[in-house]
């Protein structure tokens, strides 16, 4: 029972440290995100996810994996992001310019005054469209503002909600759609037939991978040199349970 315990607050203390490094980075530069491909990008403090995450966000390193994947296979006509957050990724394609609009799914009605507040600063809110909760029909909703047949790319965050709902009608709503979608069985301790069965549900003109997260270089920048080698280390980190995997899924190109 005291063992329990014990290994109780050590969780507890180093969640509370992640988050105040994470904090002491995003006021050292005003919520600016200073380097990766979302440079120049403001955050507002009020955000709908983890504040132990705003420090990686700010520099430039946060699912590092799958901005890379994105921006490969981009430009894209519209981001469709569902479990939105923040608006990090919707905001954040549009200020690069990698898609033309931003359609997002957010069921917390605190993450919907997020995306807007972050889309205000960062003058893009003419191009986001903000829905509530996303369920199995989503598509009609998006289908009444872009076609299907443009260049779509739909970021999928539902912690575990994917495995409800998309299926075989949802992947065929979109014919030229590339998917990252965050997949949670072993986070939350699902069987992962959950995993088979989605992946059965792909066309078959399209071609899918598994993106797990890699360790990050250590990049050279000032303020990480100056944290202890603990600290980096906890600014690093995501906090997740488990290591993160993305199911990425894109046409056959012929």
């Amino acid at each position: 029972m005291l063992s329990k315990l014990i290994i109780a607050l050590e969780k507890a203390f180093c969640k509370l440290r992640r988050k105040r490094i994470s904090m002491q980075i995003f006021k050292k530069f005003k919520g600016v995100i200073q380097y990766g491909p979302f440079e120049g990008m403001i955050l507002t403090s009020d955000t709908n996810t983890s504040t132990g995450m705003l420090g990686s966000k700010i520099l430039g390193f946060y699912e590092d994996v799958v901005t890379d994947f994105i921006f490969k296979n981009g430009p894209y006509d519209n981001c469709i992001n569902l479990g939105s957050a923040d608006g990090y990724f919707a905001i954040g394609l549009l200020m690069k310019k990698l898609t033309k609009k931003s359609i997002c799914f957010e069921i917390s009605s605190t993450g919907r005054e997020s995306i807007i507040r972050n889309a205000t600063v960062n003058n893009c809110e003419d191009s986001i469209t903000i829905f509530g909760e996303a369920d199995k029909l989503f598509f009609e909703k998006v289908n009444s503002t872009i076609s299907r047949d443009e260049k779509n790319l739909i970021i999928c965050d539902i912690e575990g909600g994917e495995f409800d709902i998309l299926n075989n009608k949802t992947f065929e709503n979109f014919t030229n759609c590339t998917w990252v979608i965050e997949i949670h069985d072993r986070i939350q301790d699902l069987s992962l037939t959950n995993r088979e069965e989605l992946i059965k549900n792909i066309p078959e003109n399209y071609s899918y991978e598994i993106l797990k997260a890699q360790p990050i270089c250590w990049p050279e920048i000032e303020v990480l040199e100056d944290l202890s080698d603990n600290d980096r280390a906890l600014l690093f980190s995501e906090g997740r349970r488990k290591i993160g995997e993305w199911l990425v899924i894109k046409p056959n190109v012929h």
